[in-house]
């Protein structure tokens, strides 16, 4: 059986952004074909190191833009890069906040 690749996409239930979370670094058209209802994403960029080499990443535009895609199920393992709460998520899924545990040192999700 031949899978395409928009049959994997229209599967994906977790995707890490790539590289730095660059408006570059992400392939619109990838997300558009992630249509699973509980996607998670997960963007690790390091604005704080990203700022002493004058990039301005991760992208606001991006995080915007998959924070609405995902209903808040954007896990930011650092202080959040666009409110500098704490690491975590803000979204309305219960089920999804009760399958992640956020710590200062790491995010723990359960992807059942």
């Amino acid at each position: 059986m031949t899978v395409t690749l928009r049959e994997l996409l229209a599967r994906t239930v977790f995707y890490k952004v790539p590289n730095h979370g660059s408006h570059t670094s992400v392939d619109v058209r990838s997300l558009e074909g992630m249509t699973r209802p509980d996607l998670v994403v997960a963007m690790t960029a390091d604005r704080d190191f990203a700022r002493t080499l004058g990039l301005d990443m991760p992208a606001a535009s991006l995080a915007e833009g998959l924070r609405e895609k995902t209903q808040g199920r954007l896990l930011v393992p650092q202080p959040d890069p666009f409110t500098d709460r704490a690491p975590g998520i803000s979204s309305s899924d219960s089920k999804f906040l009760e399958r992640t545990h956020v710590t200062a040192l790491y995010v723990d999700l359960i992807i059942p």
